[in-house]
C-alpha cells in the first residue's frame, strides 16, 4: 500500500501500482496530497485476510486526492473511496470492473468531469455492483458534482443516493444499462439509472441521457429531486417512478424535464395514485420495483 499522510505531498505520473492488499493507495489527514496523473493505473488490489473488502484508492480525514488520466480496475472492492470531509477532483479517468461501488462518497466531497466508471461488479461480501454511492446518513453531508461522465454496465443503480443534507448534481452524463442484480431464479433488486432514498433536497439532475437501465431510469423513494432538460430512451418498463412521498417530499414537478415515456407518481403513499399518466396507467398496470 501506498500511504500519505502528515501533510506529506505525493505525485504518481504514469505509474502502475498493483496486487496490493485492503488499499493499493491512502491519503490520510488535512495537508495530505495525493496526486495521480499522465496515464497512472491502480489494479488488481486484493481483499486482506480480514478486509471485508478491497479499495483501490482511498481519501479520508480531510486527505486530498487528485486523479487526471487514471484508471483504476478490478479491485476486489471500492476502486475509489472518499470518506470522513476528504475531497477528491478526479478528471478524464476510468473506474472500470471493480466490485460492490466503483466511486464511493460519505460525508466527503468529489468532482468528477469526463469520467468513465462501468462494469461494477456485484461483491461477495457486500453485494451491490452501483457505479457511484452517495451517502449524506453516515459521516455528515457529502458534495457531490459529476460532468460529462459516462455511467455505464453497473449493478443495482449508476447513482445511487443515500439520505439528506448535502448535494448531489449530475449534469451532462450518459447512465445506461444498468442491470438488475439476481439475487436467486426468482429475486432481483433495481437496476435503476438513478435511486434516491430519503433525499429531501439537493439531488439535481440536468441534461443527462438515460438508456437501456432494466430498472427505473430515474427512482426517487421518499425524495425529493429537480429534474432538467434530460432525455430518456423508453426501456419499456418505467421512466420515473416516484413513491413515499409526504411532509417535505412531493410529486415532483416534471414540466422541464425531457420525459415521455412511462411515468408512474405513487404520493403521498406508496399504494395511492394521485395523478394522469402516459398509457392511461391504472394502479393494477403499474410495474412495482422495490
Amino acid at each position: 500500500m501506498g500511504y500519505v499522510s502528515g501533510g506529506g505531498q505525493l505525485t504518481l505520473k504514469g505509474t502502475i501500482v498493483d496486487h496490493n492488499r485492503e488499499v493499493g493507495l491512502l491519503v490520510d489527514g488535512a495537508g495530505s496530497n495525493l496526486t495521480l496523473n499522465d496515464g497512472a493505473t491502480v489494479r488488481d488490489t486484493l481483499r486482506g485476510q480480514w478486509a471485508s473488502f478491497a479499495t483501490g484508492v482511498l481519501a479520508q480525514n480531510h486527505g486530498t486526492l487528485t486523479m487526471d488520466d487514471v484508471t483504476v480496475l478490478d479491485t476486489e472492492g471500492p476502486g475509489v473511496l472518499v470518506l470522513s470531509d476528504a475531497t477528491a477532483t478526479v478528471t478524464h479517468s476510468t473506474i472500470d470492473s471493480n466490485a460492490f461501488v466503483a466511486v464511493g462518497v460519505v460525508g466527503a466531497s468529489l468532482e468528477m468531469v469526463q469520467g468513465q466508471i462501468g462494469r461494477t461488479q456485484s461483491d461477495a461480501n457486500k453485494g451491490g455492483g452501483m457505479g457511484v454511492y452517495v451517502n449524506h446518513d453516515q459521516d455528515g453531508p457529502a458534495t457531490v458534482t459529476i460532468q460529462d461522465s459516462f455511467i455505464e454496465d453497473n449493478l443495482v443503480a449508476g447513482v445511487y443516493v443515500r439520505g439528506d443534507g448535502g448535494s448531489t448534481e449530475v449534469t451532462g452524463s450518459k447512465i445506461e444499462d444498468t442491470a438488475v442484480l439476481k439475487l436467486t431464479e426468482t429475486v432481483s433488486i433495481m437496476g435503476h439509472g438513478v435511486y434516491a432514498s430519503d433525499v429531501v433536497s439537493g439531488l439535481t439532475l440536468t441534461s443527462n441521457e438515460f438508456e437501456g437501465n432494466e430498472g427505473a431510469h430515474v427512482f426517487l423513494h421518499g425524495s425529493n429531486a429537480t429534474l432538467t432538460g434530460n432525455s430518456y430512451v423508453s426501456n419499456g418498463v418505467l421512466d420515473f417512478q416516484q413513491q413515499h412521498c409526504g411532509g417535505p417530499i412531493s410529486p415532483v414537478d416534471l414540466s422541464a424535464d425531457g420525459l415521455t415515456g412511462l411515468i408512474v407518481v405513487f404520493c403521498p403513499e406508496y399504494d395511492t395514485l394521485i395523478r394522469d399518466w402516459d398509457f392511461c396507467l391504472t394502479l393494477s398496470e403499474a410495474v412495482v420495483i422495490p
